[in-house]
């Protein structure tokens, strides 16, 4: 299945674009190929308005409905970018927003069973440094582990940042 491409490129304006994400989002729930939720979280496709970030908007254009599977599909795409290592030492802008945004969907769509492992794996490899608007990438990564722990597996990692 192909999805159909936004003719957006860049940032929303209108209710609109905001239903044409809706029908995207809802069309790449059937397949979620992992490429469509990366260009998302970069910012392309209609998914970026013009005062907040991709994940925001992505995670508003699913009906209620749809939560669950959203949840459960966008974990799999993102687990699937996470394990890939294409952002795990992000240089350019598009890329350190890509892993702003990622790391951001998996804290607020939290879903262990499928984001855990990729996350836990993401921690161990990761070779980012400095900040992407006001939030350091280790803190973000630190809350999507929070939320999408699977077994006690963290647990020497909490205790080492408790002793400080």
């Amino acid at each position: 299945m192909e999805i159909n491409q936004i003719e957006i490129v860049g940032e929303r304006d209108s209710a609109e674009d905001e239903d044409e994400l809706q029908a995207a989002v809802l069309q790449w729930l059937d397949a979620h190929p992992s490429e469509q939720l990366l260009r998302w979280m970069k910012g392309y496709d209609g998914s970026a308005s013009r005062s907040r970030q991709p994940f925001q908007d992505v995670i508003d254009s699913i009906p209620e409905a749809n939560l669950a599977e959203a949840r459960a599909a966008m974990g799999e795409a993102g687990a699937e970018i996470l394990n890939s290592g294409q952002l795990d030492s992000p240089a350019d802008g598009r890329s350190k927003r890509a892993l702003y945004n990622l790391l951001s969907l998996a804290d607020e769509l939290w879903h262990p069973p499928t984001w855990g492992r990729a996350l836990y794996g993401f921690y161990g490899r990761a070779a980012f440094g400095g900040e992407y608007p006001e939030t350091s990438f280790p803190g973000l990564l630190r809350r999507a582990l929070v939320n999408n722990q699977i077994n006690n597996e963290l647990l020497p990692l909490w205790e080492r940042m408790l002793r400080g």
